[in-house]
């Protein structure tokens, strides 16, 4: 069989646009490096951005133990699943401005099930339409980025974090 005076050239060439390919791959491109992401996308890649870290840390903390009341002791937590349980417990202390008969909230904790209800005897939250979204309220506020009862700069409001001349609330937490 005879060998043709190119085909050492030829294999060379062939592994020159190999490692070409390896070296692509390796760099990585324009459309790799600068991304667009939907809120909801950006909220699920980077949640520590809205709700602080997503990392387990242990500090010390007071924390309230049925045995012995209230004491300072060590914990490990994950923050961002505090400040989620903090938000919503919060909000329900935040209904007694709008429901003064409110008198009582419950907060359950049931770690066999994985679950924490938080629960106040204040109205709830209104089952209508919304006219303009064409949507129930529930859904719009608990499932629509950027929707607030406290977009109305004109109303003064008093929350549980600070006396604010209304301003925006997201609902990024309710994602997680």
């Amino acid at each position: 069989m005879e060998v043709s005076p190119l085909q050492p050239l030829n294999e060379n060439m062939e592994m020159n646009k190999m490692k070409k390919n390896e070296d692509a791959k390796k760099r990585l491109s324009i459309e790799r490096i600068y991304q667009k992401k939907t809120q909801l996308e950006h909220i699920l890649l980077r949640p520590d951005t809205y709700i602080g870290s997503v990392e387990l840390v242990t500090q010390q903390m007071w924390v309230y133990d049925e045995d012995i009341g209230i004491n300072y002791r060590e914990v490990t937590f994950v923050p961002g699943l505090y400040k989620i349980f903090d938000e919503i417990l919060v909000n329900a202390a935040d209904n007694k401005q709008r429901d003064p008969k409110m008198s009582c909230i419950r907060v359950t904790i049931d770690p066999e099930n994985n679950l924490i209800s938080i629960w106040n005897n204040g109205k709830g939250i209104p089952v209508v339409e919304h006219k303009v979204e064409k949507m129930y309220v529930p859904a719009l506020i608990f499932g629509q980025l950027l929707t607030s009862s406290n977009y109305d700069d004109d109303e003064k409001k008093v929350t549980g974090r600070v006396l604010r001349k209304n301003k925006e609330h997201t609902a990024e937490k309710n994602i997680f």
